[in-house]
Parts: C-alpha cells; sequence; structure tokens
C-alpha cells in the first residue's frame, strides 16, 4: 500500500505518491526495493529487516533447537563482571 497526497500551491496541484520500502522474495532471494534500486538483502541484514518489519528485535526470536549446552558460561561470566563493575 502507498499514500497518496494532493498538494496545492500557488493554484497549481501535484499528486505526492508516498511508496514505503519493502522486500521482495524473487527466486528465493530478497530484495530492498528503494527508488531506482534493488540490492539484495543476505544474512544478518535480511534477519535485522524481516525482524523489523515483524515488529520484533533479535531477542524475541525463540530459538527451538537451543539447549543449556549452548550457553558459554565464561561469555555469561565476563558480561556479569562488566556489569557489576559499572554499577
Amino acid at each position: 500500500m502507498c499514500d497518496i497526497n494532493l498538494h496545492e500551491s500557488s493554484g497549481k496541484y501535484t499528486i505526492e505518491i508516498d511508496v514505503k520500502p519493502y522486500n521482495v522474495p524473487n527466486q528465493g532471494k530478497y530484495h530492498y526495493l528503494r527508488f531506482s534500486t534493488k540490492p539484495e538483502l543476505k544474512g544478518a541484514v535480511l534477519n535485522e529487516f524481516l525482524l523489523k518489519k515483524a515488529g520484533k528485535t533479535w531477542d524475541d526470536v525463540i530459538e527451538p533447537n537451543a539447549t543449556y549446552a549452548d550457553i558459554d558460561e565464561n561469555a555469561i561470566d565476563v558480561h556479569i563482571i562488566n556489569f557489576t563493575s559499572q554499577s
């Protein structure tokens, strides 16, 4: 969908068509239509784009195959130390 606005200036009318950029899947690839360019979205950029369009962030996503064994305890310890040292 797009917004269409009618503007008048000095007795002349112009039509403004406001088209929001959106993703277009084509042959398994996603492209981002913006103006006259069509860059392909891949990897983390594609994930971020799709999450944003869904109104979510990366920490809203649940990974069904994740287990406690996947958690790096050393990384958590570093974050706890950094967090408590800032307090």
